[in-house]
């Protein structure tokens, strides 16, 4: 790929960072060379085969922060021993949305707040007395202000950490 001749909206800038990645089982070091809203270039330290299309969970260090973050990647392109990879984009992004609502289960019910919300799910907060697990079955109430009503999304809870939950509404 002739790395000057440039398709990309967003503009990348210079990274240099010690990256983890997972492909499948297997996880990988390599380093960012450079970043964007959209993608990334990897230099490949680890030596192993990759195709384009595959699928990789990078970890992108946030010096400043002291932690980093994960994201869903795809392999777009390869070049001896580099390659750019292209975030993954939400089918349904996420809006902050937050709302006072209310949570139910069979047996318990709570008021919290709502983090984000899209389409297919939302972020909840939870209190340590509300007792939920991974997989469980949840109702939301969530108020629409704008249309003065309230909508109820039966849900299931798909992870949960840090006093949070992450909801998939079925």
């Amino acid at each position: 790929m002739n790395l000057n001749t440039s398709r990309r909206v967003n503009k990348r800038k210079s990274y240099q960072q010690s990256i983890f990645f997972v492909r499948g089982a297997m996880a990988f070091h390599g380093k960012c060379e450079n970043i964007s809203m959209d993608g990334a270039l990897i230099s490949n330290i680890s030596l192993f085969d990759v195709e384009v299309g595959n699928e990789i969970l990078i970890a992108i260090p946030l010096p400043q922060k002291n932690s980093s973050i994960k994201v869903k990647s795809t392999i777009r392109w390869i070049e001896k021993n580099q390659f750019g990879i292209r975030f993954y984009k939400r089918k349904n992004p996420r809006k902050i949305y937050k709302r006072k609502i209310t949570v139910f289960t069979d047996s318990m019910i709570c008021s919290t707040m709502i983090n984000n919300l899209s389409r297919g799910g939302a972020n909840i907060q939870i209190d340590e007395k509300f007792f939920l697990k991974k997989e469980s079955e949840i109702h939301a109430i969530i108020p629409f202000a704008k249309r003065n009503e309230e909508l109820t999304k039966r849900s299931v809870v798909k992870w949960i950490k840090n006093g949070q939950c992450g909801i998939q509404f079925v």
